[in-house]
């Protein structure tokens, strides 16, 4: 998350019109089945949940696995535009497919891709039917390139997908089911911001 002006804040709170999203996501039908709330420590996921689950009322874990991917730690509190984080972020995605690569204490695919899995595995062992789980925008395109492309990814397959698949809008809603593959059925719905609730 980023303020007003383009600064990088590591632990951002929710902004007012982050707030608005979040509430206007929480009446989505999509969550009436919801058992549990799994939900990324990061305080704009814990807001989030938190305005989310005042409708709907569910138990809430919060995981550590689920929060935004880690950049390099001299980013935070400078401008996104700024040369060297520039730099940093252009390394990032030239060497993502070298797995022992690091501009400085950033996650690599390698990382994030353990990660991930981790998720997934700990989704699929969850005794309930229906999870909703509050993330972040670049863990969740990870996510999924796991999900569609499963044991065929590898690190360039994940690279095209990430340069291919748009960026989520805040409180975009991506639906997936498991019976022993992954399956996407919704990516990215907004329908919420465009026409409130």
């Amino acid at each position: 998350m980023t303020n007003a002006e383009e600064i990088r804040i590591p632990d951002a709170p929710l902004s007012d019109i982050g707030k608005e999203q979040a509430k206007r996501v929480s009446a989505s039908p999509h969550f009436k089945k919801c058992e549990v709330i799994l939900s990324s420590t990061k305080k704009r996921a814990r807001e989030t949940t938190e305005i989310i689950n005042k409708e709907l009322n569910l138990p809430v874990e919060y995981s550590e696995l689920l929060i935004e991917r880690e950049r390099p730690t001299f980013q935070y509190n400078k401008r996104k535009d700024d040369p060297a984080c520039r730099e940093a972020d252009r390394l990032f995605f030239d060497n993502f497919c070298e797995n022992n690569f690091h501009y400085e204490d950033e996650e690599n695919y390698s990382e994030l891709k353990n990660r991930a899995e981790k998720i997934l595995e700990i989704i699929k062992k969850r005794p309930e039917n229906t999870i909703l789980v509050v993330t972040h925008g670049f863990i969740l395109r990870i996510l999924l390139s796991l999900m569609i492309h499963q044991e065929h990814i590898t690190p360039k397959v994940c690279l095209d997908f990430l340069q291919q698949i748009p960026r989520t809008k805040n409180t975009g809603i991506t639906i997936a089911t498991f019976d022993g593959n992954w399956q996407v059925l919704t990516w990215n719905d907004y329908n919420h911001l465009l026409y409130g609730n």
